[in-house]
């Protein structure tokens, strides 16, 4: 049983991962850390990345309405005049420019960080 229902996404990702690349064998996955301290330094993301193309009139219609959305959150301020983790105002954003949208601070790609399992 989960004991938090806010990571039940981390444990299908997490059980997708060990199918796909296998399990790992301490704390930190050194598929991660060669990606960040190896691969990504060669990515090119001004030149290599697409937003999705939506077709479909309904989907176009959430499309829509999640850009509104989106731009709600990061432009409301909370108590403390920002959202609560950099990680989430980078998610909201990355989602935005994957719907075809730039974020208000530009189009940013952001070095992975840490490599280890929090749980």
């Amino acid at each position: 049983m989960l004991s938090c229902r806010h990571h039940i996404f981390e444990r299908i990702l997490d059980s997708v991962h060990k199918e796909l690349l296998g399990a790992t064998s301490g704390p930190e996955n050194t598929n991660f850390i060669e990606f960040r301290d190896s691969i990504w330094s060669t990515i090119k993301a001004e030149t290599c990345f697409t937003t999705l193309l939506i077709k479909d009139r309904s989907l176009k219609l959430t499309k829509e309405h999640s850009i509104r959305s989106l731009k709600r959150i990061l432009s409301t301020p909370n108590k403390k005049n920002f959202l609560p983790r950099a990680d989430y105002r980078e998610c909201a954003e990355l989602m935005l420019i994957l719907l075809g949208e730039t974020p208000e601070r530009g189009i940013q790609w952001l070095k992975p960080g840490t490599a280890h399992h929090a749980r």
